[in-house]
Order: C-alpha cells, then sequence, then structure tokens
C-alpha cells in the first residue's frame, strides 16, 4: 500500500529503518515498498537519516540501541512540536482568514508588524474584487500566487512581482478572474479619493520569466532577486532549492518573513510546506535548513543574509 499521510505506525517503521534495527527479511520488504513508489516513506527515512546526524544524540555508557531509539524517537516528537524563541509559524489552510463581501477582499495577516508599521499579508479576491487604492507611506511589494491583477494600469499573472517606493499613489487594483497575492505593504492610510487616476511614480515590475536566478552557499539552491528596500534595509527574493539540498546555518540582521509556494522544507526538526509561512526575528539563528523533494519560496530578509 502507497500512503499519502506520515502516520504513527510510518514514522516508526521508517525510523527503524534508518537506524537498522528491522530485520534481513522485514528491511528488505520495506525496501520493496520505497522502490515501489511511496514517496512518504522514502521521505521519513531520508528525514530520519538527517535528524540522526543533526541532533545531538550519542549512546549513553551501557545504553543499548532499543533505549537509544526510544530516546531519540522522544527528541524528534518534542522538538518537532516546538517553535524557538523569536519565530512565528502561521500553517497554510483557511484559518486566519477575515472574509470579504462581494467585491472586498479576504485578508489573512501573516506575521506581526515591523517598526515601521509594515505587515505581510495574504490577499484574496473574487472575480471583480477590487483592493481600495492608497497613497503609500513607505514600499509596497505584492507577489501573484494565482490568478491577474491590474495595478496601476500593469496587468500582473501568476508568478508576476510589483514594487512601489514609498510615496507612489497606488490606484484601486482590480481582478477580472480573481486572484490570491503576497502583500508587503505599511498600516492603511486614507482611501483615495479625489486624486485618484494620478501616479507619482513608476511601479517595479519583475514578470515570472524575467529576473535572474543567482547561485548561493548552498549547492542546488538559488535565488532570484526582486527587490532592495534600502529604507528596511531589506532585499525580497525568490529562493529555489533542489531536492536533498540545505543551506547553512546563519544569524538574521533582520527579521527573515518566508512563505512556501511549493515543496517542503525543514528547519531542524520543523517542517514548513506549501502555505507555510514563518517570521524569524532580527538577531534569532537560522539552524541548518534543507528540503526533502524541493522548494519555492519567496522571503523578504537582510540584504546580507546569504553573506553571513
Amino acid at each position: 500500500m502507497i500512503h499519502r499521510h506520515v502516520t504513527e505506525d510510518v514514522r516508526n517503521l521508517a525510523l527503524d529503518y534508518a537506524l537498522g534495527f528491522l530485520s534481513a527479511a522485514e528491511a528488505a520488504g520495506f525496501q520493496v515498498h520505497v522502490e515501489a513508489g511511496c514517496e512518504v516513506c522514502a521521505g521519513e527515512v531520508r528525514a530520519n537519516r538527517y535528524l540522526i546526524e543533526l541532533l545531538p544524540v550519542q549512546p549513553a555508557s551501557g545504553e543499548s540501541l532499543r533505549s537509544l531509539r526510544d530516546r531519540l524517537l522522544a527528541l524528534i516528537e518534542a522538538e518537532a512540536g516546538s517553535i524557538p524563541a523569536g519565530w512565528t509559524i502561521a500553517r497554510g489552510g483557511e484559518k486566519g482568514w477575515t472574509a470579504g463581501q462581494g467585491k472586498t477582499p479576504s485578508i489573512k495577516q501573516l506575521g506581526p508588524k515591523d517598526a515601521d508599521a509594515s505587515r505581510l499579508m495574504l490577499v484574496r479576491m473574487q472575480a471583480g474584487g477590487v483592493y481600495p487604492g492608497f497613497r503609500a507611506a513607505g514600499a509596497v511589494e505584492l507577489y501573484i500566487v494565482k490568478g491577474d491583477l491590474v495595478i496601476n494600469g500593469e496587468q500582473l499573472s501568476a508568478e508576476d512581482y510589483c514594487a512601489a517606493p514609498g510615496g507612489t499613489l497606488l490606484n484601486d487594483m482590480e481582478s477580472r478572474t480573481g486572484c490570491e497575492f503576497i502583500l508587503l505593504r505599511p498600516e492603511r492610510g486614507p482611501e483615495i479619493d479625489q486624486e485618484k487616476g494620478a501616479t507619482s511614480f513608476n511601479v517595479i515590475v519583475v514578470r515570472a520569466l524575467g529576473g535572474t536566478w543567482l547561485p548561493t552557499p548552498g549547492p542546488g539552491v538559488t535565488v532570484k532577486p526582486l527587490f532592495v528596500d534600502p529604507v528596511r534595509r531589506t532585499e525580497t527574493y525568490l529562493i529555489r532549492a533542489q531536492p536533498g539540498s540545505r543551506m547553512p546555518k546563519h544569524r538574521h540582521v533582520t527579521a527573515d518573513q518566508t512563505l512556501f509556494l511549493e515543496g517542503d522544507g525543514r528547519i531542524g526538526t520543523m517542517l514548513l510546506e506549501a502555505g507555510d509561512f514563518y517570521r524569524a526575528e532580527a538577531g534569532t539563528v537560522h539552524e541548518v535548513s534543507w528540503t526533502d523533494g524541493g522548494c519555492l519560496c519567496i522571503t523578504f530578509a537582510s540584504i546580507a543574509e546569504f553573506a553571513k
């Protein structure tokens, strides 16, 4: 049977296989099962082998392998359910949305406000929906997850990115077929009325097929720079990681805000999947991060993040 979800039995069996606790016949049977195409079990084996290397677990004097196995499992379970100090996690799904009415968009706040009162959120609009225009007190950034959106005359589609410097007058944003997008903006100011139609600055657009993917210190990991905000001292970029790739440990210079668009990621024992968001405050340490099946993320983080 090909598993679709990780259960307690699957987790225990994969851990026993990774530790070499299964009999020869059991191990051979499990190997046949994995090779038959069970990616859930294969992923658990890879994850367990990496965690065995990563976690500080050594056998105590006279300790049996079975006791070591139980202690390792307890440590994995304890750490998997914990969130480090200075971190905020928002899981994907329908929880946390403030529903809109009619043409009014639905909003899901992702993280706490920054010092400059900017906040990251998800916005969902129905066909014909409108996000009210405003004059940006600081830089505004927007990434289309799906659907279409028109902003100051620019037609945006899935995976397009848009930024507007502080002071830009943004007209009502409209969606013809409906959309979902990530929005970073300062606290809402007065809605536009008499100034509607004017534009102080041109918006910056990076199309889905535009921009350049650059290498990072982590083999198999590339980044696509999107925008630099010198006021907030942050850079926005897409991160693409190949299956099995890792990023080295580093310290956050400013808050790191990341939304998983595709795939999976692990930071220590924390598992993050498509739709999940994390925020790590300035000064926090980002442990070795890795991905089992590969991932695509959008990150708002320190300009010097990868140099640390």
